[in-house]
């Protein structure tokens, strides 16, 4: 009975084993995405949470681990990177990164913390080294397929520092004057002062100033941060850094590190030559002590004066000689630097009518003729005429008189393309008023080409692919590319690129069936050309059929013993 028993279980190990080897084969291995899912879990760098602003230093990789796949935030946020390919090196002090160019990164992904608003003040600080010609991407932040918005910090092919800072249809970058691809350290200082209404960038060099920039962008807030990469491009795996990186600093001061906005309280009307009072309290949000600036916009400017306490009412007098609308600006100023001003407007004696505010299309072709909407709004209620300028060596002589707040309907067409800036001011019996802002036609805009569109016509479920879009724009204008992939996902306002610039997306497909890419391009005016269309053909994957008792036989051929102990059981 036992020599039977045993006998048994020695079969069915044999059966089990080389059932198990028979579908070596099929089985299959964690893929790169579970393996970075599990990895980050185990980490204990996927969780979310409100990071604490106690100190600035928003985020610092150190760097000097050594050893290992992780870059740790040495601050309280707990920002640690999960390193992918990139070498230990000698370092500032001790070790750095270094990044070969072609597949190395650090990714942060699932932090949106790790970005900043539009209004925060925020600088990069870094150590790099690097002998490279080949553009690469030192820091991205970015959101998902390339949408907006797009910040990131590169090497130039020619050595040159860039900070790129893009949102949807508006943003821009500056470069540094000079090369630092030599193969020395260098330390790399980037300040982001987005406190005003036209943020500042600039980047500093060993403690050089290399560019600096100040021009308007749109709305952005950090929560539309999701991929953020160290060493390539966040949202595809292009542009990778090729040099070293050592004590990568992010300080973020939120809100910006300068004061609130005073608060102003006064009269809005008045007649001339009456002093009137007004109250001024600033809050500085560190309780520091405070100095204040104002312009009372007639020519003179109380210069700073203080210092006051955060909080204390402050009370300064004026009065104006000549009848008009004043906007009076205050500001106030601590010991690091002056914040944003606030303003209060008083109109003294009868004014003049507003500005006319200018509504229409915004495009049009050669001697279309368009019609535009004037409206203008005067103080006292008082008839108004209008005079137009359409930008073009022609303009609309004073016609009316026309009611406060009345719609006026004014056409005009223009004979050459181009593009025009239509202004209007209007006058009331005290006087003429301001320029409206200026209002902006495009005559004659052509859309973009169709693209065209290169790469394979078919491949293997979940196997990358790379395609080539290209598209030229007749007036030159920049371009934004729309893609679909056929899978229902889509590539939305990728760009800005040059007319004829090409670019390079790769995508998978994760099942069987026949797919067609759509792309189409977009001139930053807005106009919209013609789809372009790629089909390609995903077949679908054998799969191994296995049938048990064909095996099982096959077992009994190649093992006789077998046949034996079975007949003997």
């Amino acid at each position: 009975m036992i020599r039977k028993t045993l006998s048994k279980g020695i079969i069915w190990w044999i059966i089990v084993l080389l059932f198990l080897l028979s579908f070596s084969p099929a089985m299959s291995t964690l893929n790169m995405d579970d393996y970075e899912t599990t990895f980050k879990t185990n980490l204990g760098i996927n969780k979310l949470s409100t990071p604490p602003y106690e100190d600035y230093v928003h985020a610092f990789w150190k760097l000097d681990e050594g050893n290992g796949v992780t870059a740790h935030d040495e601050t309280d946020h707990s920002y640690d990177g999960t390193i992918y390919g990139a070498d230990w090196s000698d370092g500032i002090a001790n070790y750095s990164l270094d990044f070969d160019g072609v597949n190395d990164y650090v990714t942060f992904d699932d932090y949106d913390h790790l970005g900043f608003n539009k209004t925060d003040d925020v600088i990069f600080s870094f150590y790099l080294n690097t002998t490279s010609t080949q553009k690469g991407t030192i820091f991205s932040l970015s959101n998902n397929y390339g949408v907006y918005p797009n910040i990131d910090i590169f090497l130039d092919a020619n050595g040159s520092i860039e900070f790129s800072f893009y949102v949807q249809y508006c943003g821009y970058s500056i470069y540094t004057e000079n090369s630092f691809n030599d193969g020395e350290w260098y330390l790399v200082e980037i300040y982001y002062n987005g406190v005003s209404a036209n943020p500042t960038m600039s980047i500093y060099v060993d403690g050089e100033l290399e560019a600096e920039k100040t021009q308007w962008i749109c709305h952005y807030a950090y929560a539309g941060v999701t991929e953020i990469k160290m060493g390539r491009n966040s949202n595809d795996s292009t542009a990778f850094y090729e040099g070293k990186i050592d004590e990568f600093k992010m300080i973020k001061f939120p809100g910006g590190n300068d004061q609130a906005k005073p608060d102003i309280t006064g009269p809005e009307e008045g007649s001339p030559h009456v002093e009137y009072d007004f109250s001024f309290i600033t809050n500085d949000p560190e309780e520091d002590e405070v100095w204040l600036w104002v312009d009372w916009d007639d020519g003179t400017i109380q210069d700073w004066i203080g210092p006051y306490d955060s909080g204390e009412e402050v009370i300064l007098s004026h009065e104006y000689d000549e009848v008009g609308l004043y906007n009076l600006t205050a500001k106030s100023m601590d010991i690091w630097d002056d914040g944003p001003p606030s303003h209060h407007s008083i109109r003294i004696g009868d004014q003049p009518p507003d500005p006319p505010i200018i509504s229409g299309p915004e495009e049009g072709d050669i001697d279309e003729y368009l019609q535009y909407t004037f409206v203008t709004n005067d103080y006292e209620d008082d008839d108004i005429e209008l005079y137009i300028e359409w930008d073009d060596g022609s303009f609309e002589d004073w016609s009316g008189p026309y009611e406060s707040g009345e719609e006026v309907i004014i056409g005009h067409s223009w004979t050459e393309k181009n593009s025009y800036q239509i202004r209007a001011r209007a006058r009331d019996e005290l006087g003429v008023g301001e320029w409206s802002d200026p209002f902006t036609v495009i005559i004659g805009n052509d859309p973009p080409d169709k693209p065209t569109i290169t790469g394979p016509n078919e491949g293997k479920v979940n196997e990358d692919l790379t395609f080539q879009f290209v598209a030229n724009e007749p007036d030159g204008d920049n371009i934004f590319y729309w893609i679909t992939w056929g899978d229902g996902q889509t590539v939305e306002n990728f760009g800005p690129y040059e007319s004829g610039t090409e670019i390079e997306l790769t995508h998978s497909w994760d099942k069987k069936d026949d797919f067609v890419i759509e792309a189409w391009a977009i001139d930053e005016h807005g106009a919209e050309g013609e789809k372009a269309t790629l089909a390609i053909v995903i077949p679908k994957n054998k799969a191994f059929i296995y049938n048990f008792n064909w095996i099982f036989t096959k077992l009994l051929d190649y093992f006789p013993i077998l046949k034996y102990i079975i007949g003997n059981i």
